[in-house]
């Protein structure tokens, strides 16, 4: 189980809090509680009221969306670093996903009344409040913009980016947990297409193989997205 202070580092390091100023960032981690979930636990759901902001410090989390009469489904793996509820938060309507617990899992949750308390003392936190959905824009875009590619390669590395999110300039690497099946369903392809393609990015030097989970060389990841996006545009 992480520390206080081992979740607070993780958080002020990586993420939307450790692109805000020093007062906000204190002023949030003071008013948020730390939770703690074991794996297949569930953060909320679809049905669940409007509440405050959950930030991981550590573990990874299934993001589920179900848009519309459509069926649920994967479209996201986040991890450190990573914020979300701030829509339902500020404008008091309903979720927009399902959040469950991949790992154990450490966040610290900031209530909807302590968020309108702080922005009644500073109210540059909806600023910065806003800046978080712009993030969460950001990553629907790369999500959208990765099943829109023709380039299966292309399709995965994207995918692969996007869920390490923001420690993608902070790991040398990272071990996901996340298997075949997963990562199938996340960029819309085969599984033998998936094993197929991890097989040539192993040879790379890329990721490495185990058993429900991959190990990124998120340097020669960068690398390949770099190349792989330059070739695309040539």
């Amino acid at each position: 189980m992480t520390t206080p202070q081992k979740a607070h580092e993780a958080l002020l390091r990586i993420g939307w809090l450790s692109s805000l100023s020093e007062s906000s960032r204190r002023s949030l981690l003071d008013a948020s509680e730390l939770r703690h979930a074991p794996a297949n636990s569930t953060l909320y759901g679809l049905e669940d009221p409007p509440g405050g902001i959950y930030g991981i410090a550590d573990g990874f989390v299934d993001v589920l969306a179900a848009p519309g009469p459509f069926p649920m489904r994967l479209v996201h793996v986040a991890s450190v670093g990573w914020w979300v509820g701030e829509a339902a938060a500020v404008s008091r309507s309903g979720r927009r996903v399902e959040l469950k617990t991949r790992t154990n899992v450490t966040t610290a949750y900031v209530s909807a009344r302590n968020m309108e308390r702080l922005a009644g003392q500073d109210p540059v936190i909806w600023r910065d409040i806003a800046a978080l959905t712009v993030r969460h824009l950001d990553i629907a875009m790369l999500y959208a913009a990765s099943f829109a590619s023709s380039d299966l390669k292309l399709r995965l590395l994207m995918t692969l980016m996007r869920i390490i999110g923001p420690s993608i300039d902070l790991s040398s690497s990272l071990t996901l947990p996340i298997g075949q099946s997963d990562l199938a369903e996340l960029t819309g392809l085969s599984r033998n297409t998936i094993s197929r393609l991890l097989s040539k990015f192993s040879q790379q030097g890329c990721v490495e193989r185990h058993y429900g989970s991959i190990t990124v060389d998120v340097n020669r990841l960068k690398a390949l997205v770099h190349s792989s996006s330059t070739k695309n545009l040539t």
